[in-house]
């Protein structure tokens, strides 16, 4: 008869259970959410808020140059201006 596998071990290898790692986008799209937080809900979310902001701007610094100057240039033609490199 086969062994059968514990029930506390997962099925699935771990490399697939673990997210994708946290982007700058993701900070700023959770930066938009806790300020909405904070407006709704008062300065007791304030706290979480700065966190957030925090973990954003580094989030930033640590972007490789070639993703942020990716990032900034699909800001740049998604406002309507013109292309920066033709």
């Amino acid at each position: 008869m086969p062994r059968r596998r514990p029930a506390h071990v997962p099925s699935a290898r771990w490399r697939d259970l673990v997210p994708d790692p946290i982007t700058a986008e993701h900070w700023r799209e959770a930066l938009v959410f806790m300020a909405s937080v904070v407006e709704s809900y008062g300065e007791v979310y304030a706290p979480v808020l700065e966190e957030v902001e925090r973990r954003y701007e580094a989030a930033l610094r640590a972007e490789r140059p070639r993703d942020r100057a990716r990032r900034i240039l699909e800001t740049y033609t998604r406002a309507g201006d013109p292309k920066a490199i033709r």
